[in-house]
């Protein structure tokens, strides 16, 4: 599963997680600086990937 984190005035953050063998979670991070990648919306998100098939959900923080 991966996580795009959208942050106004900076480059978004990609954090990748992976179940292992044992259940447990690992976590990588990466910053997004391609330019040609658009992320205001899920729809630009997931044609960014319109190579492959992908399910993208916005997900807003509760406040």
């Amino acid at each position: 599963m991966i996580y795009i984190y959208v942050y106004e005035g900076t480059a978004p953050v990609a954090v990748t997680f992976t179940l292992g063998e044992d259940h447990t979670v690992s976590a990588t991070g990466t910053f997004i600086f391609y330019d040609g990648f658009t992320c205001g919306s899920a729809e630009e998100i997931q044609s960014v990937f319109s190579d492959i098939t992908v399910n993208v959900t916005e997900v807003t923080p509760e406040k």
